[in-house]
Order: C-alpha cells, then sequence, then structure tokens
C-alpha cells in the first residue's frame, strides 16, 4: 500500500490484507473519490476463474468499487459532517453495475465515485471504472449505510 496523506482512510476499513482491495486514493473531496487497486498476476483466483483466459471476477470488482465509493468516502464524508475521526462499516445495501470490458491479471482498476447524496448515514454513490489505459469497464450505482463507533447500538 502506497503511504500518502489518505492512507489512513484505508487503514481504517475493516478488511483484512487478503480482503482488501484498495491500494491507493488519488483525490478526495466531498464531490468525488478515485482510487486504485492492481490484481496481482498470481492470484489464486485467476487460476480458477476462466483458467483459458482469466478475469477478474465481476464481484470483485463491485467489492473494490465498494471499498472505495462506500467505504472509504463514508469515512470522509463523515467526518467532514461530524468533525471527529472514527472507524467504521459498511453495510453494502445495493448495487446496479454494468460492466462494458473485462479486466486482467496485472491490470490496475481505477474507481471513480460521485456521492448521489449522503445523510442519515446512507451514501448512495455513481461509479464508473476504469483500466490503467483510462478505458472505461464498468459503471454503476451503488448505495450503502455507515455504521461508526458512535452509531453502533449494543442490547
Amino acid at each position: 500500500m502506497r503511504n500518502n496523506k489518505y492512507t489512513a482512510y484505508i487503514e481504517r476499513l475493516p478488511y483484512g490484507r487478503d480482503f482488501l482491495f484498495v491500494e491507493g486514493i488519488d483525490h478526495l473531496t466531498d464531490a468525488e473519490i478515485r482510487g486504485y487497486f492492481t490484481f496481482k498476476k498470481d492470484w489464486p483466483v485467476f487460476s480458477d476463474h476462466f483458467p483459458a483466459n482469466p478475469v477478474v471476477p465481476g464481484v470483485i470488482l463491485i467489492e473494490s468499487a465498494a471499498q472505495i465509493a462506500l467505504g472509504i468516502h463514508g469515512l470522509f464524508l463523515e467526518e467532514q459532517t461530524s468533525g471527529e475521526v472514527q472507524n467504521g462499516q459498511i453495510a453494502f445495501s445495493e448495487v446496479q453495475m454494468e460492466f462494458l470490458k473485462p479486466l486482467y491479471p496485472a491490470d490496475k482498476l481505477i474507481v471513480i465515485g460521485s456521492p448521489v447524496y449522503y445523510r442519515f448515514n446512507k451514501l448512495k454513490t455513481k461509479v464508473q471504472l476504469f483500466n490503467q489505459q483510462e478505458e472505461m469497464i464498468g459503471r454503476g450505482v451503488m448505495s450503502g449505510m455507515l455504521y461508526t463507533e458512535k452509531h453502533i447500538y449494543r442490547v
């Protein structure tokens, strides 16, 4: 993971090393996030997901987009709203995604997210997915609920 001013947001995601699909964030404002992840050529999934012509599974592209555009952007927006830095979790609630091109082993996925709205801890965002050649490979809308430490209710 590259060390930049957004690394703290990546580290606050509730995922272990093998399920973290965010390598870095290039741009982060209220209006937009741009992040990326490079899929290693030797990732074990590639040996079984279309072995003769491996591609990144669509569900993993969606997960990476959600970690960037919902998880990190949600933590950032909550911090901007409340003024507090907190760890959080995203309860992924909805996705509509259209895939236009495949992404291959060793390719870099670039995710751009633009919020449609963020209120009552629910973030709905438009996402665009690109490869390293800046070709759009997918687009859609996803939403989720952000649960930070102050929003978790215990019985």
